[in-house]
């Protein structure tokens, strides 16, 4: 037994499993990147595409482009508005001029009528087209009185519309309020659409409704067809066209939008104002005076008021730019 036992224990050992060596022999080439991809530019591209000049050509290039777009746009609107290829040349000379300099004052607010031809600094040869939209229960007389010194001063094309917010509302005196005779779109430099509207913050205007906010409030509206009537109003003599704005402010935020003092403040401020003076600025009414009287109209103002008020109310019911205002109040 012993041994028999000393041979297992001393005897021969075969090998059970045979594996391969772990470590492999050849060299690998591992990667400096994360990760590999394609070149960008293409091997057979020219070396000088990328160069400061063939970046100005591209430009260039693209440039040109947006050029043609742009023509493109502007013949579709030159026939939408029946702007004839002849008179194109001559609209885009007096468009650049309007860019280099102020246009000259064609015409104050008297009444009289432009020279054949005169139109505002952004007509440009094509259609000015304006939407007023305005609530019949509040009804914007100074607007009125600055449409019909456009109709005197140019070829304007009105009408008047109700919409269905106030259908059945509008009294039938206020239904044709603007209307125009005989007047064809083709002629017309000025086109005025007066719409009766609910609106919820006094009355606004539409130029163009895809790039522009509509401009709201009395006052707002009627600044804009005041730089219709005279372009440069605010540029002859800024000193005035100051104080004509702080009367205007003081028309809306004070008598047409404020409580019952501050009406009567603005109204006290009006008088001592005027003094012995017939119009609050300047020797004939301007768009002080057709701005403040139609909001002392509309506030209840005109009723007992102090003197030298009074006296330019009896002035202004005296003269024929508020004619056709003062038959909306009877």
């Amino acid at each position: 037994m012993a041994a028999s036992t000393t041979s297992l224990q001393n005897g021969p050992h075969g090998k059970m499993y045979t594996i391969k060596p772990f470590q492999i022999v050849e060299v690998i080439d591992l990667p400096n990147v994360m990760y590999n991809m394609k070149s960008y530019y293409s091997s057979t591209e020219d070396s000088t595409a990328n160069t400061p000049i063939a970046n100005l050509e591209k430009r260039h290039d693209d440039v040109l482009k947006r050029l043609e777009q742009l023509q493109s746009s502007v013949s579709k609107l030159g026939e939408k508005y029946q702007v004839s290829k002849a008179t194109e040349p001559a609209i885009q000379a007096k468009v650049l001029e309007g860019t280099r300099k102020p246009p000259p004052v064609t015409s104050q607010l008297t009444g009289s009528r432009g020279t054949s031809g005169s139109k505002p600094m952004f007509i440009s040869g094509s259609v000015v087209d304006l939407v007023i939209n305005v609530d019949p229960s509040k009804i914007p007389l100074s607007l009125i009185i600055l449409c019909e010194r456009l109709s005197e001063q140019y070829t304007v094309l009105k009408s008047t519309y109700s919409h269905s917010s106030v259908s059945g509302t509008v009294p039938d005196r206020l239904q044709n309020l603007l209307t125009s005779n005989g007047i064809k779109r083709g002629d017309s430099q000025v086109v005025i659409n007066f719409v009766w509207k609910k609106v919820a913050y006094g009355p606004e205007l539409i130029v163009d409704p895809t790039r522009q906010t509509p401009i709201q409030g009395e006052v707002n509206v009627a600044r804009y067809l005041a730089r219709l009537l005279n372009p440069s109003w605010d540029q002859d003599d800024i000193v005035r066209a100051t104080q004509q704005d702080e009367l205007l402010d003081l028309a809306q935020l004070q008598i047409l939008e404020g409580n019952t003092k501050e009406r009567a403040a603005a109204v006290k401020s009006l008088n001592s104002l005027l003094g012995k003076k017939t119009w609050l600025d300047g020797e004939s009414p301007n768009i002080a005076d057709i701005c403040c009287w139609s909001a002392v109209q509309q506030s209840g103002q005109a009723s007992g008021p102090p003197a030298n008020v009074k006296k330019w109310l009896t002035s202004c019911s005296q003269h024929k730019f508020f004619e056709t205002a003062l038959s909306l109040l009877s």
